[in-house]
């Protein structure tokens, strides 16, 4: 049943977010073209001031639909979240045949799935809009890889690189999947917790939880650098923080996951859907 709810919610959320996963790519085209073309504007004449204007513009809010984009797709992912359980519609969510595990894993996978394909859009439109202008306009390769260059030997200098790509893809990924844990804690305390006033709970715990989670990961990150400090190597001790930051991470997941699993089955009810 898990794979069916999966498949079902991966495809209505696709109705949306698919179509703005597409125009975020599009937008770093756009860049793309508009960076060009900035670089081709004349020296004289009514063009050399027109042109840098309207470009210029279409940059600038091509660039911030990139970013944004992906944010509103977040917030749609969380409304689904709460429409599916949390509203009338949570009398026909629960009369499927599946467990509570199942819903919650479904909402889970689909959502951390959807964030991953909007967030790696949105990457990849800056890297068309703001790397390949560079690529193909400098000589020296484009500043990103400038920059690059100079860190890399700084902070990662004799770290396994396969090491290091690992644990980066899995800080991305539990970050990803915590995020979306986090959203959907905040969401199912707020909504069962302050059932006439389910949104602004929702914004409330998610502050209050954030900021408990954020005191904890401080702690543990300090401790952590204290001693990783101790090797004077720069290269451990960044791969140690990213392997501690990805430990605390995932137990705090897990404590928020079994507390959302819990709420949902101990408090919700036929009452509190329609409340």
């Amino acid at each position: 049943m898990l794979k069916k709810l999966f498949r079902y919610d991966f495809k209505a959320m696709g109705r949306t977010l698919f179509p703005m996963t597409l125009a975020t790519l599009g937008c770093g085209i756009v860049m793309l073209l508009s960076v060009i073309v900035l670089n081709f504007v004349p020296e004289k004449g009514v063009f050399s001031v027109l042109l840098p204007l309207l470009f210029g513009a279409l940059v600038f809010f091509a660039a911030l639909t990139i970013v944004l984009l992906p944010i509103v797709g977040v917030f749609f992912i969380l409304h689904r979240y709460y429409k599916n359980f949390f509203t009338d519609e949570g009398y026909l969510t629960f009369a499927l045949p599946a467990t509570m595990e199942e819903h919650l894993h479904a909402k889970i996978l689909s959502g951390a799935l959807w964030s991953l394909l909007s967030s790696l859009a949105s990457v990849a439109a800056f890297v068309i809009g703001a790397y390949l202008p560079t690529l193909f306009l400098s000589s020296d390769g484009g500043g990103i890889l400038s920059l690059f260059a100079m860190l890399m030997p700084e902070l990662f200098a004799g770290a396994n690189e396969i090491y290091l790509l690992l644990l980066l893809i899995l800080s991305i990924l539990v970050s990803l999947i915590s995020q979306i844990i986090l959203f959907y804690t905040a969401i199912t305390l707020g909504s069962l917790f302050m059932s006439k006033h389910k949104i602004v709970g929702s914004v409330l715990f998610y502050f209050v939880v954030n900021t408990v989670t954020g005191i904890i990961s401080s702690v543990f990150a300090t401790i952590f650098a204290i001693f990783s400090a101790i090797s004077e190597n720069m290269a451990f001790m960044t791969m140690m923080s990213l392997a501690s930051a990805i430990v605390v991470s995932i137990a705090i997941t897990v404590v928020e996951y079994f507390i959302t699993l819990s709420m949902l089955k101990k408090r919700l009810n036929l009452e509190s859907k329609t409340a």
